[in-house]
């Protein structure tokens, strides 16, 4: 493996994405908080409501690829998130094998309050993004 040239390292600019990915985190916790979801709720709520498929619906196996997180923690977070009322299963109709999660009246609510109230710091972090770093430093 060759050593990458100093020239190309941009640390200035990496410590400004992680910068204004964590203010986005810590307001992120902050709104969650105000619309009664944790952290984990939103982010799995905004998975299933967000679904590339456009089913507004997800499998676990779907959950975990798009969350980055194991099978088994994402079924317990589905479990934990069913308890609290913001999702249902319901069985797939084209695999019965296949469980689709979906969201419940009251998660579209809770979601929808907080993408909302975030919707002006997800701007900013669009509008900063050919600002920030290219972090690329292969040679």
């Amino acid at each position: 493996m060759s050593a990458v040239p100093h020239a190309r390292l941009d640390y200035p600019g990496g410590a400004r994405l992680r910068r204004v990915l964590r203010q986005l985190e810590v307001r992120t916790e902050e709104v969650c908080r105000a619309h009664g979801l944790s952290t984990d709720q939103y982010l799995l709520l905004l998975a299933i409501r967000g679904a590339p498929n456009g089913w507004q619906s997800a499998s676990i196996t779907e959950l975990a690829e798009w969350l980055v997180l194991a099978h088994n923690g994402v079924a317990e977070r589905v479990r934990r998130a069913e308890r609290a009322g913001l999702v249902l299963r319901e069985r797939s109709d084209a695999d019965r094998r296949v469980t689709r999660v979906c969201l419940t009246p009251e998660a579209e609510r809770r979601l929808g309050g907080a993408y909302r109230a975030l919707a002006e710091e997800i701007d900013h972090l669009y509008a900063d993004l050919p600002q920030l770093p290219s972090l690329d430093v292969a040679s």
